[in-house]
């Protein structure tokens, strides 16, 4: 599922979408700071296991030789983690810096295409950065389904908590999300108010869920002596962006009567890369006649007007 999200953005980086390029290093730092917080709990949670086996040892089993092949395996999976994090970062950072150049350089090959109007070219950017935002949110929850579904299955079954209903009621909003997302994102493309009216105050209530959440969720680790830093880093990536897509969905509909719908419809036909590669007919590359169609294309060049 990463790998189709990431080509996708990739897709859009070749059609010269500044914006897009942008939510491919945000997608990269996301992932790394995901990472750290994933090593984080396996380093405590196999330190958890070492103590718990040396106590059965002492009192069972008197043989030191599960406690050695533990800390082995601990020391091994700790060098691993943090190896995977720091490749992690460094592509990350890697990537903000060609997102930052590919910015510069996009921006000016945009703004031939749009032309002068602040007042489109404004709306447009907002109109892509809406986009991203929903891209990222449906990476995030697909990732986060599964997880709710377990929350819910296990507090039902298990126990009798006070914040089931939190769980059952984070669920639903969980499972609605995505397809508030198609309805903002046929509104956007339409510029049809009451969709964008609609998913602005659903997804106020999404946001509320996530702190909801955040809160329950911490109440109920605290009861186990435990916590999950991955799922929070997770939860305030989710809360961060649903805050950014409710202020960049005000600013989409104020920009309705614009005609960035209709800017938009014109460039879905015309927008590719600003250098097309050359094509050649390779039937005859080997005779006379190919080798000067190859010289004649090697041989054009354009004024960038």
């Amino acid at each position: 599922m990463a790998v189709t999200f990431k080509r996708r953005l990739e897709k859009k980086v070749f059609n010269e979408h500044s914006i897009q390029s942008i939510a491919t290093t945000i997608l990269n730092i996301t992932w790394a700071l995901y990472g750290i917080g994933q090593a984080y709990e396996v380093f405590f949670t196999i330190k958890d296991i070492k103590s718990l086996s040396e106590c059965v040892i002492e009192e069972q089993i008197p043989d030191e030789t599960l406690v050695e092949e533990i800390e082995t395996y601990h020391n091994t999976v700790i060098v691993e983690d943090i190896a995977c994090v720091i490749l992690l970062l460094l592509f990350a950072i890697a990537m903000a810096c060609i997102s930052y150049k590919l910015h510069q350089h996009f921006g000016w090959n945009n703004y031939k295409k749009i032309g002068g109007d602040p007042r489109l070219q404004t709306a447009y950017k907002n109109y892509l950065t809406f986009l991203m935002l929903l891209k990222l949110n449906l990476s995030s929850i697909l990732l986060f389904i599964i997880p709710s579904i377990f929350l819910v299955w296990f507090d039902n079954k298990y126990t009798n908590s006070t914040i089931h209903n939190i769980l059952i009621f984070h669920f639903v909003i969980t499972i609605s999300m995505p397809f508030l997302e198609i309805i903002a994102y046929k509104s956007a493309a339409k510029e049809n108010k009451i969709g964008m009216i609609i998913f602005l105050a659903s997804w106020v209530i999404v946001t509320a869920d996530l702190v909801m959440l955040f809160i329950g969720l911490t109440i109920k680790l605290r009861s186990f002596n435990s916590c999950w830093y991955s799922g929070i880093i997770l939860i305030i990536s989710l809360f961060t962006n649903c805050v950014l897509l409710i202020i960049f969905g005000i600013k989409v509909y104020k920009n309705f009567g614009y005609g960035v719908n209709k800017f938009i419809e014109r460039l879905d036909g015309a927008l590719s890369p600003t250098l097309p590669l050359p094509t050649v007919s390779l039937n005859n590359i080997w005779n006379r006649s190919g080798k000067e169609e190859l010289d004649a294309v090697n041989g054009r060049w354009t004024i960038d007007d």
